[in-house]
């Protein structure tokens, strides 16, 4: 794309609004915290990238360097994004903008890099469940991409999935491994929730900052705000964090779709990073032994099969698909038959336990309802109706959606 024309083109035309949301809010617009490189320090580590002196002078470049747009540009470049997804533009946004095209580049030139393997990936499953396409960028708001990143409040994985909300959509989590930090199964997971999600509100917006805050926070905003049903009216009324989760995700979008304008390069992986190929195993066996054995590194081998949470492989009796790096799979074959006996395993044999998997529905609020009845109606407790939902009093709106788990 030649950015130089599409600037001079942006010049001459006249500002139009009718394809996108201009919002100005009049909330006070507080301190923005962007996206940190710690997740990467924990396993993205900087020797598994090429080293492109390119790359790091993009990356590098001082404030006057960086190319830079007005509001008007701005809007402009978001009419040109190819994307059913609803982009709103307004002073937070543009605060998010400078911050991921200035302050966090090497953040944006890694996912990049990342992307080359992770995107083909969400692509597929975002579109078999018929979602916009331009969500693949939303592990990059959760996790950095990073699929070992675990939040304070105990969500796991690029997708960042609570335990109880990764259980209902299947995600198993045992002694052994957590399939939160698979990022097929992940990624699955993903999708269907968000499909849910759309389903229930009919607004993407509204959606991802059910994603984000869960729906019973969203409900209560909702409530809060005298039963409005968009995002940017019942913004004030949600969590600090998801007030700024749309902002940074419509940031990012942008900032990702132009990075070529920002002038960032993809910091690309070495290229046997993802060449893994999968061989079930049988026997109860640690990471730690069999890098003992072949040779390959523990830290990446623990990378490459993230779902393993203490590096150890079950006992199954239809093999865990372990994924070994293609380079080595000549070394690991010769070796196989000697992976018993490992000296690394702890002696106390721990069962793996599958936790139930609860369903949930969403019940809509109609006239007359109240929560004693709703209750009664679907076997389940006033207190926990509440609970699920974030409820503080027993007060319902009509149309207001319910999560009830049964």
């Amino acid at each position: 794309m030649n950015y130089f024309l599409i600037t001079c083109c942006i010049l001459s035309l006249q500002l139009s609004f009718s394809q996108l949301n201009v919002v100005h809010p009049e909330v006070e617009i507080e301190k923005l915290d962007f996206i940190e490189k710690k997740t990467y320090d924990l396993f993205y580590k900087s020797i598994w990238f090429e080293n492109d002196s390119l790359v790091k002078a993009s990356v590098n470049k001082s404030s006057h360097e960086i190319p830079k747009l007005t509001d008007e540009e701005i809007v402009e470049f978001m009419q040109m994004i190819p994307t059913t997804f609803p982009l709103t533009f307004n002073y937070v946004v543009r605060q998010h903008i400078d911050q991921f095209s200035e302050n966090i580049r090497l953040t944006i030139s890694q996912c990049l890099g990342l992307g080359e393997y992770y995107f083909p990936i969400f692509e597929e499953k975002l579109n078999a469940y018929g979602l916009p396409v331009t969500l693949k960028y939303l592990p990059i708001i959760e996790s950095n991409m990073n699929p070992f990143a675990k939040s304070r409040s105990g969500a796991l994985g690029m997708w960042q999935f609570m335990p109880r909300t990764g259980t209902s959509l299947g995600l198993e989590q045992n002694d052994y491994y957590d399939e939160r930090r698979d990022v097929y199964q992940a990624t699955e997971a993903a999708a269907h929730y968000l499909s849910d999600l759309y389903k229930i509100y009919g607004d993407w917006l509204m959606a991802l900052a059910a994603y984000n805050a869960g729906p019973g926070n969203v409900n209560k905003a909702i409530g809060q705000s005298g039963g409005k049903t968009t995002f940017w009216e019942i913004r004030p009324y949600l969590p600090k964090e998801t007030r700024d989760y749309i902002p940074k995700f419509t940031a990012c979008l942008f900032v990702m779709h132009y990075h070529e304008f920002y002038d960032i390069l993809p910091q690309e992986p070495l290229s046997y990073f993802f060449d893994t190929d999968t061989i079930l195993i049988y026997n109860k066996l640690s990471l730690k032994y069999i890098s003992e054995l072949t040779g390959i590194d523990s830290a990446y081998l623990q990378f490459i099969n993230p779902a393993l949470k203490a590096g150890i492989i079950p006992k199954t009796a239809n093999g865990y698909p372990l994924n070994i790096p293609l380079n080595f799979l000549g070394k690991f074959a010769a070796v196989k038959d000697f992976m018993h006996d490992d000296p690394f395993l702890n002696e106390i044999i721990v069962d793996v336990v599958v936790p139930p998997k609860p369903a949930y529905t969403v019940y809509k609020v109609k006239s007359g309802d109240t929560l004693g009845h709703i209750a009664q109606r679907n076997g389940v407790g006033v207190s926990e109706i509440k609970k699920w939902n974030s409820l503080k009093s027993d007060a319902l709106v009509i149309g207001q959606k319910l999560v009830l788990y049964i």
